[in-house]
């Protein structure tokens, strides 16, 4: 017994076999720590963004929706996570808002656009927000619909992403045609969503998430 006392001494010193306790509880406090602050970032990632929802959006006619078109500062940092990929569309779709403007039909979107368009930049201004910015983010989204979908703009928020200023677009999308024949059906609604994330200051695209 004495013998392999001494024995085990010699091979792992008292003193050394404690700081390997003190390192190894070190390190599992360390990964502790890593793993509850990602948990808490990506439940960032993904909480709603909050801006204005007009007053009974739901009940208000498609005429009459451009009129309550949305662009305005939202107090948020968006943060990249694994892949460096930003969660859009949970956090600036899943909404009343949005869902009322799914309901818009895919007939003359080009116009819709354009009015669209316009409407948020006119909202920009207003709000004291930078609408050069934003009017150079919507001409590259209409640059980059190489696929020709009905696309309209209904959602353009300023916010940060680390230590940029940036640009968060929401538009709606459908296809033109359904019918075997290629007929475009003005019944059809743009009843899905793209989202993107611009720098504002050179307009790079930093996120962007659809749905099928």
């Amino acid at each position: 017994m004495v013998f392999g006392k001494c024995l085990g001494s010699l091979i792992i010193p008292d003193n050394e076999s404690s700081n390997m306790k003190k390192t190894t509880k070190i390190s599992i406090a360390f990964i502790a720590i890593v793993l509850l602050s990602y948990v808490y970032l990506l439940s960032l990632s993904i909480r709603p963004a909050r801006f204005t929802i007009p007053d009974n959006i739901e009940d208000i006619t498609q005429e009459e929706l451009i009129n309550n078109l949305v662009a305005e500062r939202v107090r948020e940092n968006l943060i990249p996570l694994l892949g460096n990929e930003l969660n859009l569309i949970p956090k600036f779709t899943f909404n009343k808002y949005v869902k009322s403007f799914q309901k818009i039909s895919v007939n003359d979107w080009q116009t819709k656009w354009i009015d669209h368009k316009n409407m948020l930049i006119e909202k920009a201004k207003e709000n004291q927000l930078d609408h050069a910015s934003l009017t150079k983010c919507l001409d590259q989204i209409a640059l980059l619909n190489d696929e020709e979908l009905a696309l309209v703009p209904i959602l353009a928020c300023s916010c940060k992403s680390l230590f940029s200023d940036v640009w968060v677009i929401v538009c709606v999308w459908g296809q033109t045609t359904i019918t075997s024949e290629g007929i475009s059906s003005g019944d059809l609604s743009l009843g899905h969503v793209r989202v993107w994330a611009f720098r504002a200051k050179d307009q790079e695209v930093i996120g962007f998430n659809t749905c099928d």
